[in-house]
């Protein structure tokens, strides 16, 4: 309910206030990195439905005279439970146990044997598709963050170029924007420093090049004499650190990708019966596998697998990538270009989003596959737990006839520990990424901007004091 139908509206809600309101630019490019950041969660309906088709994919296959000489020394006992428990009387005034024994000579004698049916496969599969609605859901996420992004863009051109004419005109408010845009201009000069040399040739510099990247004078002086003290060692080792972070968070990643993200475990006196026969229905599913699975069915599951590939594959595998390429390539006039790329590809990195699908899927899907198939709806239940009194009860006391429990594997948590350190290492705002800006756009602080918050609590927290003190 919440991320599928409240937060997708509000989102957008507050996505036009922050783009229509006459706020100040600090303010609006704030609001905007909050909703980017958080804006993915909508997305949480359609990683969950991508594992439910991982968690649904069972197949099975077995030679018909195999599974029936498995199945002959019960035949007699399971047929007569589902025949008593019809409740409708047999035909000819017989009882339940001569029809099934007269059923099961009929079926040896004249179907399965080997002269009747010398070659035969019985198989089957057990697989969930989305409907209309949930590929319309799916576009329209995608279009929702998208638009997030564009904005984002848009939003960081018409700064630069604010910041382009304030300089130019020696600090005066350019002409052109919006009010609240030459307000935030004269915000302790915050608008006249943002532009660097590159993004003033990028926006407002016409035919001048953009100059090659070096890094900022207070980078330079941290790295070649580094002070004394812990500050000191910091700054000397800072670029090899954050190099550590993104390296180890990429192999946590790519480890967690393929390794088995979650067990599906098929349990139940019915699966117990299945098991006996050579029919096991438990299994691991990696990351990488579901992508393919999304998109097995062709058609519009095709939208399905794009859209898990890019948030949950592609994007958090070429995040940390560019990332190192801005950490040690020397790229020239195409670092602030990378720079914003990469900041834009960690808005599509999702995998924190598939954390939470496990555990919902975990909770709900054990209770909802034992209400699908019991001893109310399936007679034979009550057979099968005479044949098999071992197998767990359910919250009731009564035999588990059937139920699929989803458990986390060791993918899971490679997962888990990767989204920690992309939290340090790669989201946007991240230390890693305020690192790398502090290099291509030395004059600006990348959102969020945690100083700022600090300073605004503080003063709130001095008026109420003031305030108390007033009035005591």
């Amino acid at each position: 309910m919440v991320f599928s139908f409240i937060w997708p509206h509000v989102k957008l809600f507050l996505l036009h206030l922050a783009f229509f309101l006459p706020i100040s630019p600090s303010a609006r490019r704030n609001a905007n990195y909050w909703l980017a950041f958080f804006g993915k969660w909508t997305l949480c309906d359609v990683l969950v439905m991508c594992a439910l088709i991982g968690m649904f994919n069972i197949q099975a296959e077995m030679d018909v005279l195999k599974l029936w000489d498995e199945l002959k020394p019960d035949f007699v006992h399971l047929c007569d439970g589902i025949c008593a428990g019809n409740g409708s009387r047999p035909l000819g005034g017989a009882n339940c146990t001569e029809l099934c024994e007269e059923a099961e000579a009929a079926l040896s004698t004249t179907l399965l044997n080997d002269a009747t049916l010398p070659s035969s496969d019985l198989a089957f599969a057990v697989s969930m598709r989305g409907l209309t609605s949930m590929y319309l859901f799916c576009c329209a996420v995608v279009l929702s963050l998208s638009l997030g992004v564009a904005i984002e863009f848009l939003d960081d051109r018409q700064r630069a170029a604010a910041a382009a004419a304030a300089a130019a005109s020696d600090g005066a408010a350019p002409l052109g924007f919006a009010p609240s845009v030459q307000a935030g201009l004269s915000d302790s000069g915050r608008g006249a420093r943002f532009l660097s040399a590159t993004a003033e040739a990028e926006f407002g510099g016409g035919e001048a090049a953009a100059p090659e990247w070096r890094p900022s004078a207070a980078a330079a002086a941290g790295g070649a004499s580094g002070g004394g003290g812990v500050r000191g060692l910091w700054r000397r080792h800072e670029r090899a650190a954050h190099t550590a972070l993104v390296l180890l968070q990429l192999t946590l990643t790519v480890a967690a990708m393929c390794s088995p993200l979650f067990m599906r475990h098929v349990d139940g006196t019915l699966t117990a019966a299945l098991k006996d026969r050579g029919f096991d229905f438990d299994g691991q599913v990696s990351m990488i596998q579901m992508g393919v699975l999304a998109g097995a069915a062709g058609g519009w599951d095709y939208l399905m697998a794009t859209t898990y590939w890019s948030f949950c594959i592609v994007c958090p595998v070429v995040r940390p990538l560019s990332l190192l390429l801005l950490l040690h390539a020397p790229l020239g006039k195409w670092r602030p270009l990378l720079h914003r790329l990469s900041r834009y590809l960690s808005y599509f990195y999702a995998i924190e989003v598939m954390l939470l699908a496990v555990p919902l899927m975990h909770d709900s899907f054990g209770p909802m596959s034992q209400s699908l198939v019991n001893r109310n709806n399936l007679p034979l239940c009550d057979t099968l737990a005479a044949l098999y009194p071992h197998v767990k009860k359910n919250a009731v006391g009564d035999p588990l006839c059937f139920s699929i429990e989803v458990y986390a594997d060791v993918g899971y948590w490679l997962a888990a520990a990767a989204v920690a350190l992309f939290l340090l290492s790669g989201f946007d705002g991240s230390p890693t990424h305020k690192f790398v800006h502090r290099e291509v756009e030395p004059d600006d602080v990348a959102p969020p901007e945690w100083a700022m918050y600090a300073r605004a609590i503080t003063r709130k927290c001095r008026r109420r004091s003031g305030a108390q003190r007033l009035r005591e």
